[in-house]
């Protein structure tokens, strides 16, 4: 197969991709090699206007230089919207972003909501540019943990380590409601049922994991003890039928009943040492896991727990979190003490790329944009934000 260069030019929030006219081909078999018009515009790639009647073939590969690393992609795939390099669209960074520990895509994909904890603030913003739309700080959002939108984008839920959660207005930041007290002892996560009418909420100090009601934070069940010993992840299936639940000093990973809390299955030990964060897949058929002091990810199937693939070393130390594209074939990892966010197959856990660094001092969270084309990463100790191709 021929091979493409292609130099990366940053100008301002796009890459100007530059195509070489000797890879390129007219389409000498319209019947079996499908037209790829390399003009139009993509993922916020330019391209070239010298390529605009040109075509390359499906298999023709594709080399870009990103930094000192280069990544070889079919034409296929970057016409076809996959092309991951991880490369930056923008990045915030500074007192204002102070120990940011979570984020979220708005379900539109137009918003990023972010927790920030040593700021004591709650703020949203605008996933194109990151410029800010509205931000709430002070005492109230004292160490504050997660964010989550609701399904219908209208509402944000916040989990707040100075034992409180509550519901904001996503257009403004107004509050719904807030609940506070020793049951929601270092709160942690949160997230809304797909149906958007219940929230899970997992509290670290508590021992805790509740359902409640999303429109006035009614308790539907609540489960505390031992079995969740510094509970720190919860995840909706896509269904909504199934609870995951991570829990740190429990070593464990388990999934419920939605509906009441009675356990499905439970993994602990030393391979879940540390269970930092937990998620579903799209499609519900699997888990995949951040273990922090275990330094590892894996993923399982949802039913059973049974394991498909682990990878573990110093490559994820403090594994931190992990997130499915929305087509389900990608996995995203951030590692706190490795530095690091990486996006790997999710069959098998090939590595597809990987970033690591001072811009990435314990990136705590990740989260792919609803479109897929995008993924947003908050490091804690770098005080950043940032967006990436």
């Amino acid at each position: 197969m021929s091979s493409v260069s292609l130099i990366d030019i940053e100008r301002g929030n796009y890459i100007d991709l530059r195509v070489s006219q000797k890879a390129l081909t007219r389409d000498t078999q319209p019947s079996t090699i499908p037209r790829y018009n390399f003009a139009r515009y993509n993922y916020g790639y330019r391209y070239s206007k010298s390529s605009s009647n040109l075509l390359l073939k499906p298999e023709t590969l594709i080399e870009i230089k990103n930094d000192r690393t280069i990544y070889k992609r079919k034409a296929v795939d970057v016409a076809s919207n996959f092309l991951y390099t991880g490369l930056r669209v923008w990045r915030n960074s500074g007192a204002d972003w102070d120990g940011v520990d979570n984020l979220a895509f708005s379900p539109d994909g137009k918003y990023l909501a972010v927790a920030i904890a040593n700021a004591d603030a709650v703020e949203l913003m605008k996933a194109s540019d990151g410029s800010r739309v509205w931000r709430k700080s002070g005492a109230d959002w004292d160490n504050v943990a997660s964010v989550a939108f609701s399904p219908d984008g209208k509402y944000i839920a916040v989990a707040i380590r100075s034992d409180a959660v509550e519901l904001m207005k996503a257009s403004d930041g107004t509050r719904v409601w807030r609940k506070s007290g020793a049951d929601w002892d270092c709160a942690t996560d949160i997230a809304f049922s797909p149906d958007g009418k219940y929230l899970a909420v997992v509290s670290y100090l508590a021992n805790a994991v509740e359902v409640m009601l999303a429109k006035d934070g009614t308790r539907v069940w609540r489960k505390s003890g031992a079995d969740w010993d510094h509970a720190h992840s919860v995840a909706f299936s896509p269904d909504g039928k199934y609870l995951a639940v991570a829990s740190f000093l429990a070593d464990a990973v388990e999934v419920m009943n939605a509906s009441d809390g009675s356990r499905i299955w439970r993994k602990s030990g030393a391979d879940w040492d540390g269970a930092w964060n937990v998620t579903f897949s799209p499609d519900g058929k699997y888990l995949a896991v951040a273990s922090w002091y275990a330094n590892a990810v894996e993923v399982m199937l949802a039913k059973d727990g049974t394991r498909v693939w682990r990878k573990s070393g110093a490559d994820w130390n403090c594994a931190s979190d992990i997130a499915f594209s929305p087509d389900g074939k990608y996995l995203a990892v951030v590692s706190c003490g490795a530095d690091s966010v990486e996006l790997m197959l999710a069959k098998d856990g090939t590595r597809v790329w990987r970033k690591s660094g001072a811009d990435w001092d314990c990136a705590g969270l990740v989260a792919f944009s609803p479109d897929g084309k995008y993924l947003a990463v908050a490091s804690s100790v770098a005080n950043a934000v940032e967006v990436m191709y």
